[in-house]
């Protein structure tokens, strides 16, 4: 990227860091709320590492090897992953109006 324009690396980046900070940014907030007070900061690492081990760990591996296959499914293992998210963010709700110590049960429904 670098070697074909300082402008394009520029925009680039920029493009990469609003698209970061608007994915990540309910994300912090979204796993912290999910666990108690009283192992918040343990549940939010420990969901957060072991969900960018075990699956994005593996994803370059998975895409290669379906796109081997066909070129059209390089994006495939992502999109499956991004329909799960999405069910996850729909049966979340909201916690705005639950105290702390209410915190206890969790906030997934399943």
């Amino acid at each position: 990227m670098y070697l074909v324009g300082f402008g394009y690396f520029v925009v680039f980046l920029s493009l990469f860091a609003i698209a970061h900070g608007l994915s990540y940014s309910p994300l912090g907030a979204m796993i912290s709320e999910i666990f108690p007070t009283n192992v918040r900061y343990s549940g939010n690492s420990a969901s957060y590492q072991y969900g960018n081990s075990f699956i994005g760990g593996p994803a370059p591996y998975a895409s290669d090897l379906l796109g081997s296959v066909s070129y059209v499914l390089y994006p495939v293992f992502t999109l499956i992953f991004i329909l799960i998210a999405l069910g996850v963010i729909y049966k979340s709700k909201e916690s705005e109006k639950m105290s702390l110590e209410d915190s206890a049960s969790g906030y997934i429904e399943y």
